[in-house]
């Protein structure tokens, strides 16, 4: 009876929407998951996994904070890969489902070389909301701006970094 309601309880958890960060990795279900708060790992990164007391966390590949663990216990650090496109944006029918949903989102910071106008900022971030990012903070700090953004993926990070490019008049 035990095991019929674990399996109830798991399909129930693999039919509903990503909102957990097993749903986000191939083959990581029943697996206590978590990313990495070193190197942030984002959708699309290549990734590694590293077998902790606390389960298994996510680093991007080359993460230096992995470097001794690689020699020390090689073991303890295991190839991983992201689900397919297709199966995390299942669910996400239209842009107020895909803005209002629960999904997994990823923190980024930009750092502009140049200190933006307040005139400069509203446009950036009106372009990065047009592009559905979360804009959390913008911070001038003398000659520089740094924003801190929310994205879904690294090619969504990838598509605001061109916009971005675009509207300042970086090459």
């Amino acid at each position: 009876m035990f095991n019929d309601e674990v399996s109830d309880v798991q399909a129930k958890a693999h039919n509903e929407d990503m909102t957990q960060p097993q749903q986000l990795i191939a083959n990581a279900s029943g697996v206590e998951l978590d990313f990495a708060n070193c190197c942030h790992p984002i959708y699309g990164d290549p990734i590694v996994g590293h077998l902790s007391r606390h389960g298994l966390v996510v680093h991007r590949h080359k993460c230096f904070s992995l470097d001794d663990i690689r020699k020390d216990n090689p073991y303890q650090v295991i190839q991983l890969r992201w689900r397919s496109d297709n199966a995390v944006k299942q669910g996400e029918t239209d842009e107020h489902d895909i803005k209002n949903s629960g999904k997994i989102r990823f923190p980024a910071y930009l750092k502009l070389s140049i200190a933006l106008s307040d005139e400069q900022i509203s446009k950036v971030i009106y372009h990065l909301r047009q592009l559905h990012m979360g804009v959390e903070t913008v911070d001038v700090r003398n000659s520089d701006t740094i924003i801190h953004i929310i994205v879904r993926s690294r090619n969504h990070l990838a598509q605001g970094i061109r916009e971005l490019r675009s509207l300042l008049g970086f090459p």
